[in-house]
């Protein structure tokens, strides 16, 4: 099987001899939107094949690409969310805005509702992170 948008890559385990296989990818940016009371949280709707479904979960993308500003904080580290498998590495942003986004493609949340109802990990664990 060909694939297009991963890309693939073995290496010889250091004390096995087999061929362990894993994903290369780039480094992203994942960003927890608040309102201004950090009470809410925005999340956009992304299609996850592992789960044949709709989720929720936080931005990734270009911090430009949000309006409406307060401020802007990033994560001391970025981190590694499945070593086992990829390369990829998530930085983690908080932004918090001056007053509400209205863009389609976000929904607004309660931050306690978000942290009991989403299953994307990455997403609990820096909504937690920022909210304090």
């Amino acid at each position: 099987m060909e694939f297009n948008y991963l890309k693939g890559d073995k290496i010889k385990h250091p004390t096995r001899e087999i061929d362990l296989e894993y994903i290369k990818k780039d480094e992203n940016i994942s960003v927890v939107i608040f309102d201004s009371t950090k009470e809410y949280v925005y999340l956009v709707k992304k299609y996850r094949v592992a789960l044949s479904s709709y989720q929720y979960e936080i931005y990734s993308g270009d911090l430009s690409k949000i309006g409406n500003i307060k401020s802007v904080r990033k994560m001391k580290n970025c981190y590694y969310l499945s070593p086992g498998y990829t390369t990829e590495k998530t930085c983690f942003y908080e932004v918090v805005l001056e007053k509400d986004l209205y863009d389609d493609k976000f929904v607004k949340i309660d931050v306690k509702k978000a942290i009991n109802e989403l299953v994307d990990l990455k997403s609990i664990f820096a909504i937690k992170h920022f909210k304090g």
